[in-house]
């Protein structure tokens, strides 16, 4: 139900060899819009339109695009890593850092939502993740991809989430909520953490992956 491995590699999957070889270093990106077949892509979209629309509404779509795309792009270092010898395509790096967004998210604005919403949001987050962590052991699908998604996107979230003089959740960039309830005195003294610190750490923890992939060995071929 899809194209041949040498198809898709032509169009620009991720081959860590080609990337190597022939700084080929745009296969990092252009995998995020390549699947597999049809069933591969009709997955990828049902949840990207599941969970992706509402929260693209809710952060703008700046921030929304930004952590879709870096995620990918962290997903796609993180399996050239962890599985050097494998092709790969699909969107799933991305998606996956939408929902670690939607963690930052959740996590973030918890003394600011009502309980009902917030632990709902909770249990459906640790829910879709756990399920497709657990379909990420099947030997086709890249798990590392899904890992380095999800963390960068959790810590891309945390980046946007700050906390103002009253103690209100906002993204950078974006207008504050008109609906954020009343100052949190203990979120207002301790502040978490300051948002570059996310930031920093999401970036570090990348160029470490892209040291990485750049030094692994490479395998004898590819595997296709």
């Amino acid at each position: 139900m899809g194209p041949p491995a040498e198809t898709l590699n032509n169009m620009g999957a991720k081959d860590l060899r080609l990337i190597r070889e022939n700084n080929e270093f745009w296969r990092l990106i252009t995998p995020i819009m390549l699947h597999g077949g049809v069933l591969h892509l009709a997955l990828n979209m049902f949840s990207q339109f599941r969970v992706g629309l509402a929260l693209e509404e809710k952060w703008g779509s700046q921030p929304w695009a930004i952590i879709y795309l870096a995620s990918g792009v962290s997903g796609n270092l993180w399996s050239c890593y962890f599985n050097p010898g494998n092709i790969g395509v699909g969107a799933s790096g991305a998606i996956y850092g939408i929902m670690g967004g939607w963690f930052a998210d959740t996590v973030g604005t918890w003394a600011r939502t009502d309980e009902v919403t917030r632990v709902g949001n909770l249990i459906q987050v640790v829910v879709n993740t756990g399920l497709g962590m657990v379909v990420s052991l099947v030997p086709i699908v890249d798990w590392a991809a899904h890992l380095g998604g999800f963390i960068t996107g959790a810590l891309l979230g945390f980046h946007f989430i700050k906390i103002n003089s009253t103690s209100s959740y906002q993204y950078q960039g974006l207008p504050r909520s008109q609906n954020v309830g009343e100052s949190n005195p203990t979120l207002q003294q301790s502040e978490w953490l300051h948002p570059q610190i996310y930031l920093l750490s999401c970036v570090l923890i990348n160029l470490l992956f892209g040291y990485l992939m750049l030094t692994v060995p490479l395998p004898d071929k590819s595997v296709h």
